[in-house]
């Protein structure tokens, strides 16, 4: 949920602006620890949250243009997203179309996250990404019901109890392990310290 301003199960609208501008590596693995604040610790696949796992080995560099096609693209940042491994690996060494790159178009406007944890397309672009990524498996929809409905009901809870905080604090929020980055080294504020979050961070 990029600084509180975003549905933790909504895909972004517009298109991605990259906020940080990290020095030129020459593996791509050091990339991830931007990539993670980047994307808000979050697969731009199918939303999974690095809180719902156990640690930050569920999730990876993944590169839009493959590996093995786009030789040039292994260490560019422009090229590399932060993904879930499952979507890592569902989506392999497919060649997407360029227009489904974050920073081209977000998927908002194509896909919709119903609160019984099923996904629904809204275009034919969005029938594609569905089909693509396997996202309305019966393991996916599975998983977002259950975040869904921890998410419905601590945050439906008319007096914020610290229970329900704790809630979204734990599934929703950052997690306890985060990226830090040297001063002049092209980060930008990194999300966890803006300060329009939402109450309960």
């Amino acid at each position: 949920m990029p600084a509180g301003n975003r549905h933790p199960f909504a895909f972004p609208g517009g298109a991605h602006q990259r906020r940080h501008r990290p020095p030129l590596y020459g593996r791509y693995p050091r990339y991830k620890p931007w990539l993670r604040d980047e994307f808000v610790f979050t697969c731009v696949y199918c939303l999974s949250r690095e809180t719902w796992n156990r640690n930050t080995s569920f999730f990876g560099v993944e590169h839009f243009q493959p590996k093995s096609v786009h030789r040039q693209g292994i260490v560019d940042y422009a090229n590399l997203l932060y993904a879930c491994n499952e979507c890592n690996r569902i989506k392999g060494a497919k060649m997407l179309p360029e227009d489904l790159h974050p920073e081209f178009m977000g998927w908002g406007d194509d896909l919709a996250v119903n609160e019984d944890g099923t996904i629904a397309f809204l275009t034919k672009r969005g029938k594609k990404i569905i089909r693509w990524f396997q996202l309305d498996s019966t393991e996916n929809n599975d998983w977002r019901r259950k975040h869904y409905d921890i998410y419905r009901k601590a945050s439906s809870d008319a007096d914020v109890s610290e229970f329900a905080r704790q809630q979204l604090r734990d599934f929703f929020g950052f997690p306890k392990t985060m990226p830090t980055f040297p001063e002049g080294s092209g980060a930008a504020l990194p999300y966890s310290e803006r300060s329009n979050l939402p109450e309960w961070y």
